[in-house]
């Protein structure tokens, strides 16, 4: 099985089309705002000016929403967001993903040395004392290792 190192570029450019629709949007939606304090108080064209505020605060929602589906999808990918209910696919879709994840998650071991903790064994090393020479010597050794003679 062939290793998914990187994000597909399809999905990389889905995912910057997403950001600059929610900018965009974020934009639409508060420029809204402004134009309504600057022209506060001017009734002139009131109902053109209205419709304008409208249709930019909606345009500008649902260019936000519409976005964060696409960086949504194109982070994830179709199958990894649960639009394709295909198991596989979901894991070739999540591997770049759960790769960097892993990698970032083996930085934070490292640093906070939690790993170190994990390793150790707490178990007691048990030493025999030589009767001619008391030296000690692991439990395992039958012979002495300072003078040579059996334990």
């Amino acid at each position: 099985m062939k290793k998914n190192k990187q994000v597909p570029n399809k999905r990389k450019i889905i995912y910057q089309i997403g950001l600059g629709l929610i900018i965009i949007g974020g934009l639409l939606f508060l420029s809204t705002f402004i134009t309504f304090a600057i022209n506060f108080g001017n009734f002139e064209n009131f109902d053109q000016q209205m419709s304008s505020h409208f249709f930019r605060a909606i345009g500008g929602m649902l260019s936000i929403i519409i976005g964060g589906f696409l960086l949504f999808v194109g982070k994830l990918g179709l199958a990894g967001s649960g639009l394709v209910l295909d198991t596989e696919q979901k894991r070739k879709d999540l591997e770049p993903i759960n790769r960097m994840l892993g990698k970032q998650l083996g930085d934070v071991l490292e640093a906070s040395n939690i790993k170190s903790h994990f390793g150790q064994q707490n178990h007691q090393i048990i030493k025999i004392r030589c009767q001619s020479c008391n030296h000690l010597n692991d439990e395992q050794n039958k012979f002495c290792g300072k003078c040579g003679k059996k334990i």
